[in-house]
């Protein structure tokens, strides 16, 4: 079984638009149409609505305006207005697609509720949506190694108290903040307005073979999970797969 034959079995028991929409949230999802390509695969127009919805209008400026207000629109009598959609080429296990404001996340929620209610088999939605790797980039770390690994993000005071009350080690970004405070003298706090962290981290060439991060080699660096406990102490690292 694949996802093409499981999105044809779908749309070969779900045959009207009503039948092939999923409401949830407020929102409705639908697979508008699908057509099967001429040499196999199978195309698809989903999109993606809210009922009764205002939709935000930029009025035209008159000359001599410097200030201007959004204005909302109703949806129209026989139709809503559109918040995103994806068309998709689907061919085995394989998906070319292009969005307008929609996250490939929502496509695969889309497909799982969708499979369900068709009552394709079971295991049908035991899948997940991955981007293909870059050749080029591939090939670069097949022949140079990982040089450097730089981590950027953002800590914020919910995060903060969430590692907390889990009673578990920072990451590495936690961490970081909490070094830096300490070097400009303000208490270990994490304000609401959040703190950007940007960590760069690289290996000499000339000393690769000696240099290791929690034990691992820079090759190896993208594959890494490791952080630092609360007190600068660094933990364990370990190597994890991705799929």
């Amino acid at each position: 079984m694949t996802l093409e034959k499981c999105l044809k079995e779908a749309h070969k028991t779900l045959k009207t638009i009503d039948e092939r929409t999923i409401a949830q949230y407020g929102q409705e999802k639908k697979s508008l149409n699908s057509k099967d390509g001429p040499s196999g695969g199978i195309f698809l127009h989903i999109t993606v609505d809210t009922p009764g919805e205002f939709a935000s209008v930029v009025p035209k400026a008159a000359p001599g305006d410097s200030e201007l207000d959004l204005t909302v629109a109703k949806p129209p009598a026989d139709g809503e207005w559109l918040d995103g959609d994806a068309f998709l080429f689907v061919r085995h296990d394989h998906m070319c697609l292009c969005t307008t404001g929609l996250r490939d996340a929502a496509i695969t929620t889309f497909l799982y509720d969708f499979f369900k209610k068709a009552g394709v088999r079971k295991d049908s939605d035991k899948f997940d949506l991955k981007k293909v790797a870059d050749v080029s980039k591939l090939k670069m770390l097949h022949a140079q190694g990982v040089r450097e690994v730089i981590l950027k993000a953002t800590m914020f005071q919910a995060t903060a108290d969430y590692e907390k009350r889990k009673s578990q080690a920072f990451g590495i970004v936690g961490a970081a903040v909490k070094q830096f405070k300490a070097f400009i003298k303000k208490p270990n706090d994490y304000t609401r307005d959040g703190l950007q962290v940007y960590l760069s981290l690289k290996s000499d060439h000339r000393f690769k073979k000696d240099f290791k991060l929690g034990g691992l080699p820079p090759e190896k660096w993208s594959s890494l999970m490791y952080g630092l406990w609360p007190d600068g102490g660094l933990k364990n690292a370990k190597e994890e797969t991705h799929g």
